[in-house]
């Protein structure tokens, strides 16, 4: 495959963590060109077309290495391109099996990632890219009114709701149940938070709670959580 230096292509396989209030400008397997070299790994690419030719109404967007799929500068043939294209969506159609096989270890892995999403309006941080490829394809943008009292711009999509079975979903359950009794789900604001997809923290007054994937509900948020609000 090629390089990622100034002026050569990859393909965008998705982001690797998703800034919650960030408008972004690459949607997985675009087909992109790199603008220059941010910094150790890390890229500025915009979104281009077949031709080559930028697309209209896109800006440039911060990405990083392991979010790229680099393509050569020459010899690169439509077959090996349309190759590459499928690679990219290849999360598409690994996710479209995992939720043919309810109650397997992948099926569950990405159900529990999608019910921290769907109370939160989030993504959560630090997972793998594929986990983070295949969770960014049920999610679409929410608008002015978040999911479940969350504060993200993102949700589950009906679709991904209904074949994750997520209304079953034991985080969810706990979480609808306290949003019931006046609590509110609390996000993360530091730059170097990290979001488990494992737990939610919630806050009613002075009280503070945080809820597991599995259900259960644990008293405080535990430490260093000054900046959840």
């Amino acid at each position: 495959m090629g390089d990622l230096s100034i002026g050569s292509m990859a393909i965008f396989l998705g982001f690797v963590d998703r800034c919650p209030h960030r408008i972004e400008q690459l949607r997985s397997a675009d087909l992109v060109e790199i603008a220059g070299n941010e910094g150790e790994d890390c890229f500025r690419a915009f979104p281009i077309d077949e031709a080559g030719e930028r697309l209209p109404g896109r800006a440039d967007e911060i990405v990083w290495k392991e979010e790229l799929l680099p393509l050569p500068r020459t010899g690169f043939t439509r077959d090996e391109r349309e190759r590459a294209m499928i690679n990219a969506h290849g999360y598409r159609l690994t996710l479209a099996e995992i939720i043919r096989a309810p109650g397997s270890k992948q099926f569950n892995d990405v159900r529990d990632r999608a019910a921290f999403t769907h109370v939160t309006g989030t993504c959560a941080t630090h997972m793998r890219p594929q986990a983070t490829g295949l969770l960014w394809i049920t999610t679409e943008p929410v608008g002015e009114v978040p999911p479940l009292g969350g504060r993200g711009p993102v949700r589950l999509s009906h679709y991904y709701f209904d074949k994750l079975a997520l209304d079953t979903h034991p985080m969810v359950k706990a979480v609808g149940r306290k949003i019931a009794e006046a609590w509110d789900v609390c996000t993360f604001t530091g730059p170097n938070d990290r979001a488990s997809f494992q737990r939610v923290f919630m806050r009613r007054g002075d009280e503070k709670q945080r809820v597991q994937v599995d259900g259960s509900v644990l008293l405080g948020w535990g430490r260093g959580r000054a900046s959840y609000h």
